[in-house]
């Protein structure tokens, strides 16, 4: 995708008249108006938009992404209406960078920036909703009409995520908190570098419980994945402990880390990437281990379930970048796809969608869409190259992606983006109370040829988790 330098005729007069019309939005806050037809979403109109979390759980019920990584077992994966169009649907942009991934629910869009405020924008149009000042550092979690967010000052915030209004703040915390807060049952978990598990009442905010993780010094955990009432946080150096979610009672241990968040599958297969270059499947409930496989280069990106299979990326320091297609039921069925282009960075840059298609950011600021259904699924489908550089996350809801920028923007996609068309495209954003042109321009989508990535079945010491 290239920025043309020239508009078309057309597209001059829709800029001149959205000039004219600039003092009537005088008292519209920061957002983003595409003024092309053409680039709207064939089936937007056709999106059901439902609130669907349940108040005190933060697991989707339905259309959305409530939370980082899409879920309480860390799957990065939805089903959802499939919508195509010709490119941007909207772009809003920040006061800050955009430190941690959007998260989608109730037709509504939630980012935290680094200029200190939590921002709340309409997931169809990208407008503006409210935004308020918090020390956040992380994802929002939603849970019913509730937004739980974790602050830099060792706190947990609980908003009315309508009206920002606060309902309640926790400061029963020792630490400060390594991730985004998980909403079940009722409760707030979370883990902090104080090596402590916590769990609060989300409707109140008071402590319940607290587990002592100190075995050997954690120096920063991971997000728990909750999978029924087990509990699973990881430390970076070789310690992963379950609990139970309601007593907070040690189920099981392993001298076993996970550089980047858990994953289990509906079926209790608990996914873990340690020192890496090794892939450990267990049983979540017992803590057996059932295999693991060790990889030849440095795994990038935290495990993404879709379908049967768990996709993760590999050598994001070098070209070229290679990605697994892994089944998930035993370790000697490994396909090894290269591909010409390295992780955008090291992290959950992979999302995916309907059970087939897979969503890769890319070094380039490049989003890649693979269809996994076709024969030759390792060639993308289609490929979008943003603006500005974005960060390493990519949520899906409402047949739409979100992606953030390290530049403050917040972008959002079709989930098919069809070639070749251009539309004008004007940013409105809001200085002192006066109106700004930011930015005019015209955006061009196309798709790019790939040459074949001919996949290839591997095997890298392959092994059953009977020792470990």
């Amino acid at each position: 995708m290239q920025t043309r330098k020239r508009f078309s005729a057309s597209a001059s007069i829709l800029a001149i008249l959205a000039i004219s019309w600039l003092i009537v939005l005088s008292s519209i806050p920061s957002m983003q108006l595409n003024l092309g037809q053409a680039n709207q979403d064939k089936n937007l109109a056709r999106s059901s938009i439902k609130t669907s979390t349940m108040l005190g759980s933060s697991d989707p019920l339905g259309d959305e992404w409530p939370m980082e990584r899409g879920a309480l077992n860390h799957s990065s994966t939805i089903t959802t209406t499939l919508v195509e169009g010709h490119g941007l649907t909207w772009r809003f942009q920040t006061g800050g960078n955009i430190i941690a991934s959007p998260v989608i629910s109730d037709d509504k869009v939630f980012v935290s920036s680094d200029d200190g405020k939590i921002y709340c924008v309409n997931a169809t149009t990208g407008s503006f909703i409210w935004s308020c000042t918090a020390p956040v550092q992380s994802s929002p979690a939603i849970a019913g009409d509730r937004a739980f967010f974790a602050g830099s000052d060792k706190s947990i915030y609980c908003l009315n995520e309508a009206t920002s209004t606060l309902l309640w703040k926790s400061s029963a915390l020792g630490g400060t908190i390594c991730h985004s807060p998980s909403i079940s049952q009722g409760c707030v978990y979370i883990t902090c570098k104080d090596d402590k598990a916590y769990c609060l009442n989300a409707t109140s905010g008071t402590l319940v419980w607290t587990h002592d993780l100190n075995r050997t010094g954690g120096y920063g955990w991971t997000a728990p994945a909750i999978w029924k009432q087990y509990l699973v946080a990881c430390n970076l150096i070789n310690e992963t402990f379950c609990l139970n979610t309601t007593t907070g009672g040690q189920i099981w241990y392993k001298h076993v880390c996970s550089q980047y968040d858990p994953a289990i599958t509906d079926d209790g297969h608990l996914f873990l990437l340690s020192g890496g270059q090794v892939l450990y499947c267990v049983n979540v409930t017992t803590g057996k281990g059932l295999w693991n496989c060790t990889y030849p280069g440095y795994i990038s990106s935290g495990p993404q379930i879709l379908g049967r299979y768990l996709y993760f990326g590999y050598d994001w320091t070098v070209s070229p970048y290679h990605f697994y297609k892994q089944n998930m039921t035993t370790a000697h069925s490994i396909v090894d796809m290269s591909a010409s282009f390295g992780m955008s960075a090291p992290g959950n840059a992979m999302a995916g969608a309907n059970g087939n298609f897979l969503y890769i950011l890319s070094r380039d600021n490049t989003i890649h869409c693979f269809n996994m259904s076709l024969i030759q699924y390792w060639n993308a489908i289609w490929d979008y190259t943003f603006d500005h550089p974005v960060g390493k996350f990519i949520a899906i809801a409402r047949g739409h992606l979100y992606i953030p920028s390290s530049q403050g923007y917040l972008y959002c996609l079709p989930m098919i983006v069809t070639p070749d068309t251009t539309t004008p495209v004007i940013v409105i954003t809001t200085i002192s109370g006066g109106v700004i042109v930011a930015l005019i321009g015209v955006a061009a989508v196309r798709k790019k040829k790939h040459p074949k990535r001919n996949p290839h079945t591997s095997f890298f010491q392959a092994q059953d988790g009977s020792h470990w």
